[in-house]
Formats: C-alpha cells, structure tokens, sequence
C-alpha cells in the first residue's frame, strides 16, 4: 500500500481504514480537515469547531471506506491496489489514456457500480475524484513514454492511394528508435498494377491472407495520434494514403497530428539523402523507408543535415542519368500534341481529325504512335474528354481512362478503345503502310 503522506493512527486500525483516511484528507479542502490529520499541527481553530470537522471527516471516511472496500471485492488484489493508490500499471507503447487497460478496466467499473448496481451518490462521488485523479497519473506516464516523434511510411497497390499494401512505423525519442510496426495489408479486392509493383516489388500473393486496413488501423492510430509525424513526401503520397484509405474503408476519427516532409527538407529522394547520410535503406520497404526518414529528420533537428552534400549528389545522379522513376512514362509534351491536319497523310485514315489518346505503353512507344498519329491528322491528347474518339491502350492501361471512354461509349458518341494491334490493321488498311509499331516493354501510367 503506497502512504499517500504519513499521519498518526492507533495500531490496530485496519489497511482499509488507514487508505481510506488517507483518500478522505486527499481529496477534502485543507478547512474540512480535522486538525491531527494536518501535516502542520498547529492551529488557532477552537476545539468545538474542530469537534463538528470530525464529525463531518468521519462521515466522508465512511464513504471511502465503502467504496475501497467494493474496489477490493470486485478486483484482483493486485489491479484493485493500483486503482486505490493512484498507481496504474506502467505499460510500454500506450500513447493514449484511453488504450491503458487500468483505465478501461476502472471505467467499466464505474459504469457497473453506476448503471446497474445502482451505487449511492457518496460512494459515486468518491469513484469519480479517484477515477479522474488515476486518469492523471496515466497520462503522466503516457507523457515520459511519448515520443518526440514518428515517423511512418506507406506502400500503395495502385494509382489510388487509398489502395494502402505495406505500412512501416518508427516512434523516435531522444535520437533512439523506441518502437517499430510494420504489416502487410491487403488493399481492396487486393488489386495491384503493374508500375506500383515494380516500385515496391509487393503483390496480390504476398497480401492474399494479410489483414485489411480497418484491421490494421488501431495499430496504426495509438501509434500516430497527437503527434509529430514524419515522412518523405508527406504532402503528396503519405497523407493522403491514411487519409483516402480511411475514407474508402468508412474510418472517421481526428488524429491531431502535424505533418513534416523531409523529402521537402533534404530536396532529394529518399535514396540520394540516405547515401550521403550512410543510413541503410531498403528502399520502398515501407519500415525501412519509414526508419530512414526518421534518422533524416533527427538529424535536422540537431543541425545536422548536410543539405549541400545531398544537393551535389542529387546533382551527379542526374547527370548519370540515374532515377528510381524511370519505370514511369513521361507525359507527352511539346509539337506532338499540336495537330497538323494540313500535311496529314492519307487525309481518309480513320484517324484524321479524331482527337486520340494513348496509354499504358513505355515513353518510347508512346511518343513513336504520338508522332505517327500526328502524321495521320490526328489531335492527339493526353487526357480522356468527353470528345476523345480513339483511346489506344496497352496491357497496363490507365483505369481512368478506360473508364472513362467507356462512358463516352455507352452514351452513344463517336468513341473507341483499340489495342495497337488494331490501331496498326487499321493504318495498314487505309495507308497501305507496312511500319508497324512494335509494342516493347510497357508501364503502368500514372
């Protein structure tokens, strides 16, 4: 039993009386405290005054007793003594009061006592001070435990960033990592495309039997709320990775957190940034890029980012020609996308005049069936619109755009979804030419 401060008491009064007297001076106004229980003994108060006090302190004693009692016939030992001392049980990674299993434990009580037992009101009013008081010495354990911050990273199936597939959590405090969390998570109808998967080498297999985002979340949420969270492309793919996914999967809730971008702090990828700073990465494993970033970002906070370094050797990777992204397509720009329907070939092709899109092909093939359409007449463009006549798609088509020339279609317009095969047929057919564009290694279109 833990003394909440010394007083004299005969011997033989008994732990509960000792502990209940204890939680009667605690919680009382130091007037409505008889005077031999005072930790300054003097006093000019007069001795029929303190007599009614006593009699008041008794009665409140009494209450206490009753309500320490019920506390130890409907607990064990152990938990019921936690409660009772205000010492709830220290638990490692609990960053809110509400996690704490002393605290649920003693609101179900509460609740119990109140709903259904029907306690009286003086045994209610003393669970309330003592549950609201415990509830303080929670969060100030919470409070040593909590990190400096966290930093998180996640892993997305595809170009929908709700579509969450791997998520990787590193809690950070004094420069140590002080907890990790990382699973696999199965994204809707567990879909994947090809450019995310060549990004982080995950897919349908190896989340098959993972668990969904809402089964994942609690882990997630005690670890991230009302904190500093960290990422690398925060604002472009991280946040709107828990946010989107939240969404899709009906999750509301305010975390309270603050974001920070150490891609916007180093400049740089992720990779570059790591190298010069000689942290490990196996990068796009969502803990290790979520472990990396953190190291960044302490390294920050101590003056110690070498910004100029990763600068240089972002500048020498460029030069090499060296880019974690060049799996992507890039995005036609420039006189392709300006028709010359004058000096078109064949101004009988069916594709004189059209307004065409392609996708899903690399950025070579695009740009070769770019110019050849343009040599068509074509008008060719980068977006589906509601007057695209062709859409030329490869094996890795963009959803969007196929969904929505499907809609131009099933409303009755002059709309067409072609593979290159056909779109070469029909050229041959009309243009007798035999040059057809050979379909290389494809990409996912973002």
């Amino acid at each position: 039993m833990n003394n909440l401060f010394k007083f004299n008491h005969p011997e033989k009064i008994s732990e509960v009386e000792v502990v209940s007297t204890q939680l009667a001076i605690l919680f009382l106004e130091d007037k409505d405290i008889p005077i031999q229980y005072k930790r300054r003994s003097k006093s000019s108060r007069k001795i029929k005054e303190d007599a009614l006090i006593q009699v008041r302190f008794k009665k409140h004693v009494d209450n206490w007793n009753k309500t320490v009692s019920n506390i130890l016939k409907k607990h064990d030992n152990e938990q019921a003594w936690r409660f009772i001392n205000l010492k709830p049980q220290v638990i490692d990674n609990i960053y809110s009061v509400s996690e704490h299993k002393d605290f649920v434990d003693f609101t179900d009580y509460i609740v119990l006592r109140r709903d259904v037992q029907l306690c009286d009101d003086s045994e209610l009013g003393c669970l309330a001070m003592l549950h609201t008081s415990f509830q303080k010495e929670i969060e100030k354990v919470i409070n040593t435990n909590k990190p400096d911050f966290v930093s998180i990273d996640f892993e997305h199936a595809t170009r929908f960033k709700g579509s969450v597939c791997s998520v990787g959590i590193a809690s950070f405090k004094n420069g140590e990592i002080i907890d990790e969390y990382y699973s696999l998570v199965k994204p809707p109808q567990n879909e994947y495309e090809w450019a995310t998967t060549n990004k982080h080498k995950l897919n349908s297999t190896q989340t098959e039997n993972a668990p969904s985002f809402r089964e994942v979340f609690p882990e997630i949420s005690k670890r991230i709320k009302d904190n500093i969270i960290v990422a690398h492309g925060a604002f472009h793919t991280d946040k709107h990775c828990l946010e989107q996914a939240m969404e899709y999967n009906d999750i509301v809730g305010d975390l309270n957190i603050n974001w920070i971008c150490t891609q916007e702090l180093c400049k740089s990828r992720l990779d570059v940034a790591c190298k010069v700073c000689n942290i490990e990465l196996e990068h796009h494993n969502s803990l290790s890029d979520a472990k990396a970033c953190g190291m960044l970002y302490d390294l920050y906070l101590n003056d110690e980012l070498p910004i100029e370094l990763i600068q240089e050797e972002k500048a020498i990777q460029k030069e090499l020609g060296l880019n974690s992204n060049s799996f992507y397509p890039k995005a036609l720009t420039g006189k392709v996308l300006k028709p010359d329907f004058e000096n078109a070939k064949n101004k009988d092709n069916p594709f004189f005049m059209k307004k065409v899109v392609i996708t899903g092909f690399d950025s070579t093939i695009k740009e070769q069936l770019a110019i050849e359409l343009k040599e068509l007449g074509a008008d060719v463009d980068t977006n589906v619109g509601k007057r695209t006549n062709f859409l030329i798609i490869g094996d890795n088509a963009g959803p969007s755009k196929v969904k929505n020339m499907k809609m131009n279609i099933k409303d009755g317009k002059e709309a067409s979804i072609i593979t290159l095969e056909e779109f070469n047929g029909m050229k041959k057919l009309h243009t007798g030419s035999n040059d057809d564009v050979q379909e290389g290694t494809q990409t996912q279109e973002i």
